[in-house]
């Protein structure tokens, strides 16, 4: 999925929508993409940051961020 600012919008990738995708990863991908809409990006030395530590510390906030993470590394 990507979060695109120019529409305010989220576009969610076709691959999430098989059945053997559980629900989790797609809650967890469109939690991702809201982070990026509210946190936004940081700028550090003149280079953009789209995982910054502190999107990275509210992204494992997220419920069922182990087993998400899990299913997307060994499956997506």
């Amino acid at each position: 999925g990507h979060f695109d600012p120019a529409f305010n919008a989220i576009v969610i990738s076709r691959v999430l929508d098989r059945e053997d995708v559980p629900e989790c990863v797609v809650s967890f991908v469109l939690y991702h993409e809201m982070l990026h809409a509210f946190l936004g990006e940081t700028v550090r030395n003149g280079k953009r940051f789209k995982h910054h530590p502190r999107f990275r510390a509210a992204e494992q906030d997220f419920p069922a961020y182990a087993e998400a993470v899990r299913f997307i590394e060994e499956s997506l």
